[in-house]
């Protein structure tokens, strides 16, 4: 097996690539820091909001928001419940929110996993099985 060779200055143009990469990248403010008391609550909030976006949509999961109701009901109360409800509408509106610098809809997120929207909202079907057995 011969091994291909590839000219010098392109092994020279990979670094300056990467560069122009990492110096693109949105500096996200928080990005490093801890989780607040209340972010376990809210991802819970808004995923219960996306399964009520699906339910809108047509694609029964009714079941599955059922169980991430009870499972919710079963936290301590959340410190900041107005925040928890601000995630709980988002995802109705079908966001994935995690804060302001970080949101996609729901739509976008079943693309990005070659999913259709309806195949999205079905896992979460899955995910509510996990919760039951957690309980």
């Amino acid at each position: 097996m011969q091994l291909r060779r590839f000219p010098s200055r392109a092994l020279a143009s990979v670094p300056t690539a990467l560069a122009a990469c990492v110096a693109i990248l949105p500096v996200q403010p928080g990005a490093a820091q801890a989780p607040g008391p209340d972010s376990f609550h809210q991802q819970m909030s808004n995923q219960l909001g996306i399964l009520d976006h699906c339910i809108a949509k047509g694609f029964p999961s009714q079941a599955a928001a059922a169980t991430y109701a009870a499972f919710l009901a079963s936290l301590p109360a959340p410190a900041d419940p107005e925040a928890v409800a601000l995630f709980r509408e988002k995802g109705r509106e079908g966001i994935i929110y995690n804060g302001e610098d970080s949101q996609i809809s729901a739509e976008q997120m079943a693309e990005g996993t070659s999913q259709t929207l309806e195949e999205y909202c079905k896992s979460f079907d899955e995910n509510a099985k996990a919760l039951e057995t957690a309980q």
